[in-house]
């Protein structure tokens, strides 16, 4: 697999501790427009995450999961908020989304803001790779 020029000269790409990388929740579009279109958009975002030396959380990929075993709305929102609560940074991708306004309007509520440019997200890992809290092993 090839990796877009930008990657190339990552100091993060995939490798080093995992344990002081920042877990990102990906916030975005699911349900309005096509959700497995959706899913893909969330994919390559989780992916230029990952390349910048975070670990990205995609809720999107419960597409797959609610197509073996489907579950209510509300069922996959609380699944989703507990994973919410867990990350480090949260990222929002443009685009509507009432499940993202949700997932939004918690982590104002946890006093944590959502990121929504890239520049800010990569000063925002960049900052914590130089900083990582003190994780007992």
């Amino acid at each position: 697999m090839s990796y877009p020029p930008e990657y190339a000269n990552s100091k993060h790409l995939w490798g080093g501790d995992w344990t002081v990388k920042p877990t990102v929740y990906v916030i975005g579009p699911y349900s309005k427009g096509e959700p497995g279109r959706n899913t893909i958009q969330a994919l390559h975002v989780a992916d230029r995450i990952a390349a910048r030396g975070g670990v990205p959380f995609v809720p999107h990929l419960s597409h797959f999961w609610d197509m073996v075993h489907p579950h209510p709305y509300e069922w996959w929102m609380g699944y989703v908020m507990v994973w919410l609560e867990k990350c480090d940074l949260v990222f929002r991708i443009p685009g509507e989304s009432p499940g993202g306004d949700k997932e939004e309007a918690r982590v104002e509520e946890m006093g944590k803001r959502v990121i929504k440019d890239w520049d800010e997200l990569d000063r925002e890992i960049d900052y914590y790779l130089a900083h990582p809290p003190d994780i007992p092993h």
